[in-house]
């Protein structure tokens, strides 16, 4: 019976580590989305000043 209940909180552990994980990736991943496109913005307003002083 111990060994049942140490293998489920085990379990459970491995299982909210995962979520934590799967979190941070997609936390990533949508920075990246984010800083991209304001990386983007940034070249777009350069562009913009660059044609504006021609």
């Amino acid at each position: 019976m111990l060994e049942y209940m140490l293998a489920k909180i085990r379990h459970e552990e491995l299982l909210k580590e995962a979520e934590k994980e799967r979190l941070i990736r997609e936390a990533q991943k949508q920075f990246k989305v984010l800083y991209g496109s304001n990386a983007q913005q940034d070249q777009v307003s350069e562009k913009k000043k660059e044609t504006l002083k021609v």
